[in-house]
């Protein structure tokens, strides 16, 4: 048993730090009750919009004006329109048709495999990663957090597979591989309203609009074939920019930074979590599926 921690200065702030989902937070032998974790912490400080000190894998923010003002996707001119989206898309002379999807993979979860197995009846889709099928896709890409996998690039959409489906989780793999490399994102696990309240407007597939891969497949497939919707999808880049906040690939992480700001805006009136506000952050009944 974890013995319980005993707070000599109360008026010292003290703060619990989470970036993994409910389901993945204590992946040791005898982890702490949420009663061991109770009237110790004043603030918590994870991914989730409702923290003390948010620290999200990455952010939607809106631009200060547009990037121009001659897009307008009700106009005759589909050249132009089709011209200046393309413009707004980060290496969209480099996407290949051959092949649509990518996914960077190296925690094989059988769902995860199984899902893929299932889509690829349907699509043709890339794999990288420890979970790759061709040795060379294995290589090709062999971290996930210290080495950019600049192939990824390539394709149109990129399948965002997360390891659990817990409120707001949402990683690096929305923000960097799909959004940073100029791909539209294909959500399996995120809760949709989720997705809806966090990320850019009209900018991602998710399963849950297709009743089964096979649909979301062949919507895939539709979109590629057809310029205009499939540049609807980036039409956001106008008006939002997305960034990777999560210290990966070269990105300076904000963290200790986050604390800061709170430090000097957050309200000063003291409270501590008990344990039902433990369970509302770290309880995967309450907050995954």
């Amino acid at each position: 048993m974890v013995p319980k921690v005993v707070r000599s200065n109360p008026h010292q702030l003290w703060i619990f730090w989470i970036d993994e989902s409910p389901m993945n937070n204590f992946l040791v032998e005898n982890p702490p009750s949420y009663e061991e974790l109770s009237n110790i912490f004043n603030w918590a400080m994870t991914y989730r919009t409702e923290s003390d000190v948010p620290i999200p894998y990455g952010r939607t923010l809106p631009l200060s004006h547009p990037k121009t003002h001659y897009l307008r996707l009700e106009s005759s001119d589909h050249k132009l329109t089709t011209k200046i989206l393309e413009e707004l898309v980060p290496f969209w002379k480099d996407k290949r048709r051959d092949v649509l999807a990518t996914i960077l993979i190296s925690n094989c979860i059988a769902a995860r495999m199984r899902f893929l197995i299932n889509l690829k009846k349907h699509m043709k889709i890339d794999i990288y990663g420890r979970c790759a099928d061709d040795p060379y896709q294995i290589s090709r890409c062999p971290g996930h957090y210290h080495n950019d996998c600049e192939i990824l690039s390539r394709y149109l959409f990129y399948l965002v597979l997360e390891n659990s489906s817990c409120r707001q989780y949402i990683s690096e793999k929305s923000f960097h591989h799909a959004y940073g490399k100029g791909a539209i994102p294909i959500f399996v696990g995120p809760f949709l309203k989720d997705c809806q309240k966090l990320l850019p407007p009209n900018s991602f597939l998710h399963i849950d609009n297709f009743k089964t891969p096979e649909h979301l497949a062949s919507e895939v497939v539709a979109i590629s074939k057809n310029i205009t919707k499939l540049l609807s999808y980036h039409t956001w880049r106008n008006h939002f920019k997305v960034v990777n906040e999560h210290g990966f690939f070269g990105t300076m992480s904000s963290h200790m930074c986050r604390v800061c700001e709170a430090l000097n805006y957050n309200k000063k009136s003291q409270k501590v979590y008990g344990v039902s506000d433990i369970r509302r952050f770290l309880d995967p009944e309450i907050q995954c599926i």
